[in-house]
């Protein structure tokens, strides 16, 4: 985990409650992805980890942000262009959380086990 141990502690159990929430319902889920991504802002903030990370699917996830964003030029209805957009946003903030969550093997058993517990609620 990182410097902050509250922050850290916050963002990885927000991480394990999405995987808990997500087999549940899809506003539990996405209440759990906003306090993870909250706590990721937060300590992006305090400089305790870089902006973006060095991953090699990073160019790929603007490609596809971009290309998306790209598409609403032509589109019949905005709307949906843009609530397609914010979904794609919304996945990538997903992204960034687990991968900045997710570091060690213990950390990746708790989020299945998390998940695991879910399904069987």
């Amino acid at each position: 985990m990182a410097r902050d141990p509250i922050l850290a502690r916050v963002q990885h159990g927000a991480v394990v409650a999405f995987a808990l929430c997500l087999p549940i319902g899809k506003s539990p889920a996405e209440a759990a992805l906003i306090v993870g991504l909250l706590a990721l802002i937060a300590r992006t903030v305090l400089g305790q980890r870089p902006l973006i990370p060095k991953n090699p699917l990073n160019g790929w996830l603007l490609a596809w942000f971009v290309v998306a964003a790209c598409s609403m030029v032509n589109t019949v209805d905005v709307w949906a262009s843009v609530n397609g957009l914010r979904k794609v946003a919304k996945y990538a903030g997903l992204y960034f959380l687990v991968l900045d969550t997710v570091d060690s093997r213990e950390a990746l058993q708790r989020v299945l086990a998390g998940w695991f517990l879910g399904l069987f609620l």
